[in-house]
């Protein structure tokens, strides 16, 4: 959700953008839950579903259960995508300042452009979903008596909660899109959105 966040921005869609990947504290837990097709759905993602140009992606702090993640990914990942990441180790320092302006970076990384605030980021996309479920229903993607369900937060486990008996497919797609999730799993979400279309 937050390339889908970011590419509203006129700027990035012109300059494309750096990535900085902080790996620390990357663990077993997030491991264990990333096998082949994640890897596979988040590659795709990167690659060809988002309209966004990465020129760089710097992962900082890695560990070996990093390197074992991204030998995960890398079957899926093409050749220019595998070019574009760095592995800088702990020692980011030097190669990163030299790439980014110390201006544009936090003071945890060495910069001067203030802290991280993850809060602040995690109310914008807060926002921002909100907003995104509200576009969805302005096209009339979604019956008018599931829109109180959805802006209530109520949880959508699947489009048989929502549509009760009814087998409309109109709604079967879009109401397991509109799930209350703290993240946006996006691939499924477009091909919903392929599915609704082509009917």
């Amino acid at each position: 959700m937050i390339m889908e966040y970011i590419i509203r921005d006129p700027r990035i869609q012109i300059n494309g953008i750096v990535c900085v990947v902080d790996m620390l504290g990357f663990g077993w837990n997030q491991l264990r839950n990333f096998g082949p097709n994640q890897a596979k759905k988040v590659i795709n993602i990167l690659s060809y579903c988002l309209p966004i140009r990465i020129k760089t992606i710097f992962i900082v702090n890695e560990s070996t259960l990093t390197d074992i993640g991204f030998a995960i990914m890398r079957p899926f990942t093409s050749e220019e995508l595998h070019e574009k990441i760095v592995f800088l180790g702990t020692n980011y320092g030097p190669v990163l300042h030299q790439s980014i302006s110390s201006d544009h970076l936090p003071i945890e990384f060495g910069g001067k452009n203030g802290r991280m605030n993850s809060m602040e980021w995690f109310k914008r996309l807060q926002s921002f979903e909100i907003e995104m479920k509200k576009n969805f229903l302005d096209y009339g993607l979604i019956k008018n008596d599931l829109i109180n369900e959805i802006y209530n937060g109520s949880k959508c486990s699947g489009a048989k909660k929502c549509l009760g008996s009814s087998s409309n497919s109109e709604a079967t797609y879009p109401s397991a899109v509109f799930r209350k999730s703290p993240t946006c799993n996006v691939l499924p979400a477009l091909i919903r959105l392929i599915l609704i279309l082509k009917n």
